[in-house]
């Protein structure tokens, strides 16, 4: 008989997303030298058809277009990866807009507050990124794409956000966001 509605909470949700974000949609763009590309992968199926290892030899066919700009409505997301585009090398960048979406969403639930942790396999640095020419994607038994933590943290960091986080050890990364943070025992009510 509980509807959760904006404001409907009295402390901030507490989200846990192992191995979510990673499993979910993400944009993937291309930059390079302030150059801006929507990018699509395309999953060509593998010569073997072995019931239990179902994307066992898939290959990925990436390909891309030319876009002026990346499109959101959320206008400090387009500025954050045209900065990007600037500031990175020739890359592969994937943008989680789907995660963050649910995460503002779920932040309207107590005034715009909310903690989240998170552990998946991704990038924690914006120099990690920069090596990537296409996204590493993982199969077993679905696939999976890194999580594109430099992002989250800058979303975060934005909106008056801190965060803390990992060094990746054998590739898992470990995030803490407080999404809107308050300085402690101060919940903006």
């Amino acid at each position: 008989g509980l509807t959760l509605t904006a404001g409907s909470l009295k402390l901030p949700p507490v989200v846990i997303a192992n191995y979510v974000f990673g499993s979910i949609r993400q944009d993937l763009f291309f930059l390079d030298k302030e150059r801006l590309y929507e990018g699509w992968m395309k999953v060509e199926p593998g010569a073997e058809n072995d019931p239990d290892q179902p994307f066992a030899g898939v290959t990925p066919d990436y390909q891309k277009r030319r876009i002026t700009e990346p499109g959101y409505s959320n206008q400090a997301w387009n500025r954050l990866i045209e900065d990007y585009a600037r500031r990175l090398p020739p890359c592969a960048l994937l943008f989680p807009a789907r995660a963050l979406n649910v995460l503002e969403r779920l932040s309207r639930l107590q005034q715009d507050n909310l903690l989240l942790l998170s552990a998946d396999r991704g990038s924690q640095t914006l120099q990690e990124i920069g090596w990537q020419q296409t996204p590493e994607f993982a199969c077993h038994g679905s696939f999976t794409l890194p999580v594109n933590y430099p992002v989250l943290a800058d979303i975060v960091q934005s909106q008056s956000g801190t965060c803390w986080s990992n060094q990746p050890a054998n590739g898992l990364s470990i995030l803490a966001a407080f999404w809107h943070a308050s300085p402690a025992g101060t919940w903006r009510e």
